[in-house]
């Protein structure tokens, strides 16, 4: 019986290692990192264009500031909220969720996007008290 779990263990071990041989790590966004990004309604037109810059890292805390390079369509909700700065956080899998008003708690405007090794993915949405009020894709690109 004792061989059993020796064995076990072992072949868990060496499963554990070769899985750690296929890991590609994503790529680490550091202070001063400009992006450009595309804010869009959810049949895929695009509302707002923009730069967003990170300023400040400190632990999983990130700030900095974005502004708008273009506008097609500043009808929707939340617009009027977007001043210029944000605050957000980072997490290790290089998950971003950023408020895009710091002075408001709600009825602001969210980004949530996922660095991956060749893409950035995310949704942008509008959120109040009572939860969220609109949304839709958002593109960016370093």
């Amino acid at each position: 019986m004792k061989y059993y779990i020796l064995i076990i263990t072992a072949l868990l071990f060496l499963a554990g290692c070769t899985a750690e041989e296929k890991y590609q790590p994503k790529k680490v966004i550091l202070k001063d990192s400009t992006f450009s990004f595309i804010m869009m309604d959810t049949s895929g037109s695009a509302l707002v264009e923009g730069i967003l810059t990170i300023r400040k890292m400190k632990g999983f805390e990130i700030s900095g500031d974005y502004k708008f390079t273009a506008e097609y369509n500043t009808d929707f909700a939340g617009y009027q909220t977007m001043k210029g700065e944000f605050t957000g956080t980072v997490d290790t899998l290089q998950r971003y969720f950023i408020r895009t008003n710091p002075k408001l708690e709600d009825n602001c405007i969210f980004f949530k996007y996922e660095i991956k090794r060749d893409s950035i993915h995310g949704i942008w949405y509008y959120s109040t008290i009572m939860g969220k009020k609109s949304e839709g894709p958002l593109s960016l690109k370093q």
